[in-house]
């Protein structure tokens, strides 16, 4: 499971609690995420997605056309807006921003660097996470992508000196320390549960911990046919998520679903056209072979069955259809 603290430092009988910037914790079943110290169910890979889908070039964008203070103050609210959706490492990035002095160009620089680790995160989870023909798990597609990539296999060796690991105590889902007075019980408690914190400060190690996680509990990825972004498939047959598009208030699927039908009955009306129009002139030819040929026929019927594949591909509007395969014009018209 994935489990994100508050990472804050809490004196423990004169130690430290662990200080990080990005924290997870793993377990068998369940995930959760920590909010003021109450654990609530969350779904491994939700931060890794959120990464991989947005779109920091567009964000540093924002910044780039800046020309006065208003703009530039607008701008990095939209921006820290933004990256306070990615739940939730966005949140503790945007509050460690809170003493920097030239915000605008800290910022442009941090996209820079996300939009790097972006890409980097994206042939990993690609090659690792997204289900190929192969029919290999995720677990053998990693070893073997091990083998092939250095730098990604130098990245997880490399793992062991960027996080840092404690065991933290849960008592009734609430966050115990049993050395403070204020956490000491006298009752038999409902449910105890512990839980291995990792923490980092570095974001890529934190979320290729993440990637590795899901390896491990065998969780795989698909890339939405609408939006093209990665999700976590409810089955091995879906193929779109249910992320929410602009402000239509209707998700990839619904979108894609209402598209779909759309096209198929606008397909079905060009069908439609095409196999009136060629039974219409093979009764021609039938009746009056002396002045509709069947050679014309053909050439005819080719073109028309030409132009309708083009039609059903989306390469020609209905009235082009109906222009590119008017019939002849009948004797004396």
């Amino acid at each position: 499971m994935i489990y994100h603290t508050r990472c804050g430092a809490v004196s423990t009988n004169g130690g430290e609690a662990l200080r990080a910037l990005y924290c997870l914790s793993f377990g068998p079943k369940k995930e959760y995420v920590e909010t003021d110290f109450k654990p609530v169910e969350y779904r491994l890979g939700t931060t890794l997605i959120a990464f991989l889908s947005t779109d920091f070039a567009s964000l540093r964008a924002k910044l780039l056309v800046r020309t006065t203070p208003m703009m530039e103050n607008q701008a990095i609210t939209e921006i820290k807006n933004e990256l306070s959706t990615i739940h939730p490492f966005g949140e503790r990035f945007v509050q460690s921003l809170f003493f920097e002095e030239k915000l605008a160009d800290v910022l442009d620089e941090r996209m820079e660097g996300f939009e790097k680790l972006q890409k980097e995160l994206s042939a990993f989870a690609d090659a690792v996470l997204v289900p190929d023909k192969s029919k290999l798990s995720a677990k053998q597609r990693l070893a073997l992508y091990m083998s092939r990539d250095f730098q990604a296999a130098t990245a997880i060796a490399g793992l062991n000196l960027k996080m840092r690991a404690e065991r933290k105590l849960y008592v009734d889902e609430q966050n115990f320390d049993p050395v403070l007075a204020a956490d000491r019980i006298s009752t038999p408690p409902k449910s105890v549960r512990f839980a291995r914190i990792e923490g980092s400060d570095d974001l890529g190690a934190t979320l290729l911990t993440e990637l590795l996680e899901m390896v491990e509990q065998g969780i795989e990825l698909k890339k939405c046919e609408y939006c093209h972004r990665y999700f976590i498939p409810f089955s091995s047959k879906a193929l779109y998520c249910d992320r929410s598009v602009g402000d239509t208030g209707k998700s990839c699927k619904e979108l894609a679903v209402k598209e779909k039908h759309e096209k198929k009955i606008a397909a079905d009306d060009g069908l439609k056209l095409i196999r009136q129009r060629i039974k219409t002139y093979d009764m021609r030819v039938r009746r009056t072979p002396a002045i509709y040929t069947d050679a014309a026929f053909q050439i005819w019927k080719a073109q028309a069955e030409d132009a309708r594949n083009r039609y059903v591909n989306g390469e020609l509007t209905y009235e082009e259809l109906d222009a590119l395969t008017q019939l002849p014009k009948k004797k004396g018209e």
